[in-house]
């Protein structure tokens, strides 16, 4: 993927995409169908990450103070 094609897929994913961005998008899944997977799964990887952080299963300060306490 070059960069220009990986911009446009990042700003797709987070939401935050042109109509340009997305024009560009469909040309590059164009020109091959299996980066529709690609997107897909991106996608899919996309809302998991959101989700984890919405429920805070991940937290890097506590993750941080688990850390400072187990070297104490």
């Amino acid at each position: 993927m070059n960069d220009q094609a990986e911009d446009y897929v990042i700003r797709f994913i987070s939401r935050k995409e042109t109509k340009e961005d997305v024009e560009k998008l469909e040309e590059w899944l164009e020109e091959a169908p299996s980066r529709r997977n690609e997107l897909k799964q991106w996608l899919v990887a996309w809302d998991i990450a959101g989700m984890i952080k919405a429920v805070n299963i991940f937290s890097p300060d506590k993750a941080y103070q688990r850390f400072r306490f187990s070297i104490t």
